[in-house]
This record gives C-alpha cells, structure tokens and sequence, in this order.
C-alpha cells in the first residue's frame, strides 16, 4: 500500500487534530478557570 505525501499529511493531521482536541478540552478548562480566577 502505497501512500502519497498528500495523504500521509492528511492522516497526520487528523491524527494530531484528535490529539489536540482532547487536549485542548483539558487545557482549555484549565485556562478558562485561572483566567476566571484572575480577572
């Protein structure tokens, strides 16, 4: 199976979209939190 630069770019950014959004729900909420805090 042979894959295309396109597509390896494609897969890795899915990949490190699903990544970032569960991250970023975590650090997100985090951030919300001492931004609440701090104003």
């Amino acid at each position: 199976m042979v894959f295309t630069s396109l597509q390896l770019t494609t897969i890795k950014a899915s990949g490190m979209l699903s990544f970032s959004q569960s991250t970023t729900r975590t650090g997100f909420s985090t951030i919300w939190k001492k931004v609440s805090l701090s104003s």
